[in-house]
């Protein structure tokens, strides 16, 4: 799994859909990624919302009781 694969599954998700970067996999591929893979994916999302540059359709919420990042597709 990639970065690359992370974005092709955010832009699937429809408009209106909220979501933390594990809800986009399965278990299995979950636990299959690095930490420091999941880690480093969270980061740079995060970072490239809030630059609204290249996901501009994408905003960033609050985080989970667990410190995740949760994400709306506009």
């Amino acid at each position: 799994m990639t970065y690359t694969n992370l974005i092709t599954r955010i832009l699937a998700t429809s408009s209106g859909t909220e979501f933390i970067i594990k809800d986009l996999f399965t278990g299995l591929e979950w636990n299959n990624i690095p930490v420091a893979n999941r880690r480093s994916w969270g980061t740079r999302l995060l970072s490239e919302v809030q630059d609204g540059v290249y996901l501009k359709d994408i905003a960033a919420l609050n985080k989970t009781s667990a410190n995740a990042q949760r994400y709306r597709r506009l």
